[in-house]
This record gives structure tokens, C-alpha cells and sequence, in this order.
């Protein structure tokens, strides 16, 4: 989205708190609905196909229905496609248990818990970015930032069990000049870095905070992935418009 005006669309913003509400969860429910429009349009051509050819489906279905590209929930439904009705039944049942508990460790606290110091980017990386958001991409995650990955899901704020967590990250270059990738930290680890071409289209970003003095940071969804080597799915989002 590029503004209030083309997100709230013709009628523009609401105008009362209940409006608001009505409104939010209509958004969420057209969203939900192309969602399972393109988990159909995957089905109907899924039969002798692998993991990483349905994966490629999604995320090409994603673009035709002009879609965001969202990594985890691929990834989450890829997993429901392998599962049996009496296990997805099974696996629905245990996300409601742990996001329940979750929002009642929330509204315990009565507020979302500050990070844990560790977790928090130095004061250098002081910029807010992107504004204007476009596609999710995966972090390409170091192997050996694991400890760091496993701490990160059972210590940030509202995490949901040991399963996803929404985690601080900041940016910097990558200290290879050659490769020019933009690195991914969490306080002071680095745990991966974006692919040549998410970093290219990141540039802009870093751009603008080195004009601010500062570095860029973010708060990315983190979540166990089982298929994947690490396995986890670390996401960050490109500013609208890039071109991948």
C-alpha cells in the first residue's frame, strides 16, 4: 500500500473507532479470502509434486494475484498440505492453545513487554524503516547464529511458544566489499544477511539512514522452520516498489 487513501480506498478513512474495527476486519477478511484462493490454485496442480516445487507455485501464485510475497505463511502452508484432516484438525488445536497463552501473558502484563536488553539494536542503528512496505523475504540465516535464533523465539516479547516470535533486527553492509549484501543482526549477532538482489533493492533504505547518521532497524517475524537447513525463517520487508 502507498498511503491511507489506497488502503482505506474509495471511502477513505473511517471516522469512528467502531468504523475503524469494521473496517480492519473486513481488510482482514478479503485478505484471507485471495489467501485461499491461491492455497486452491496450488492445489489443483500440487498432485506428484515436492516441497520446492510448491513453494515456487506459492510464491508465483502470490504475484499473479498481485499478492505480497509472505515466506512464513508459505512455509505454514506447505506444512498444512502434508498433513492428514485428523492432524491439521490436531495442529489447529495446539495454535489456539499456545497463541491463547500467549494473550493471556499479554494481558497479564497489561502491555507488550520491552525486549530483553540483549535483544536491542545499538544506538547507531536509530532509523525507522522501511515506511512504505512491499514483498517479505527470508533471511539467508547463518548457520552458526542458532544459539542466538533459539534464545530470540523463547525470550521476545509475545512470542508464541517456542514456535514465532516477532524479534528487533538492524542493518548494516556486509564487511565484503565484493558481495555487497546487506547483513541482519540481532543485538549484537549477526544471523544472516539478504540475497544480492533484496539487498539491492534494501539500498535505498540504507541510504537514507546513513544521510540520518544512523543505521536501519526493524521488528521481523521469526519463526522455526523444519524443512529448512537452519530451520528458520527470519523475514524482513523490502520498501514498495523494489523490482526482484
Amino acid at each position: 500500500m502507498s498511503g491511507p487513501e489506497e488502503f482505506w480506498g474509495d471511502r477513505g478513512p473511517p471516522s469512528s473507532a467502531g468504523e475503524f474495527a469494521g473496517r480492519l476486519w473486513q481488510i482482514g477478511r478479503e485478505a484471507a479470502a485471495k489467501k485461499r484462493q491461491v492455497v486452491d490454485a496450488v492445489r489443483l496442480v500440487q498432485e506428484g509434486k515436492g516441497r520446492d516445487e510448491l513453494r515456487r507455485d506459492f510464491e508465483a501464485e502470490l504475484a499473479a494475484q498481485r499478492m505480497s510475497q509472505d515466506p512464513i505463511w508459505v512455509e505454514r502452508t506447505l506444512d498444512e498440505l502434508e498433513q492428514s484432516p485428523a492432524d491439521q484438525m490436531r495442529k489447529k488445536a495446539q495454535n489456539l492453545l499456545l497463541v491463547g497463552s500467549t494473550l493471556g501473558r499479554l494481558a497479564r502484563s497489561r502491555r507488550i513487554p520491552d525486549a530483553p536488553g540483549w535483544m536491542n539494536p545499538p544506538q547507531a542503528a536509530n532509523y525507522d524503516g522501511p515506511p512504505r512496505r512491499g514483498d517479505k523475504v527470508p533471511v539467508e540465516v547463518d548457520p552458526y547464529a542458532t544459539d542466538c535464533l533459539d534464545r530470540a523465539l523463547e525470550s521476545a516479547p509475545g512470542h508464541v511458544g517456542d514456535v514465532q516470535a516477532l524479534v528487533p533486527v538492524w542493518f548494516d553492509w556486509d564487511t565484503d566489499a565484493v558481495r555487497r549484501r546487506v547483513a541482519v543482526y540481532i543485538g549484537p549477532t549477526r544471523v544472516g544477511a539478504l540475497d544480492r538482489k533484496s539487498s539491492e533493492s534494501f539500498a535505498a533504505v540504507m541510504k537514507e539512514a546513513e544521510e540520518r547518521g544512523g543505521k536501519p532497524r526493524s521488528m521481523s517475524p521469526l519463526a522455526r522452520a523444519k524443512h529448512l537447513d537452519p530451520p528458520y525463517l527470519l523475514v524482513v520487508d523490502l520498501p514498495e516498489g523494489h523490482i526482484v
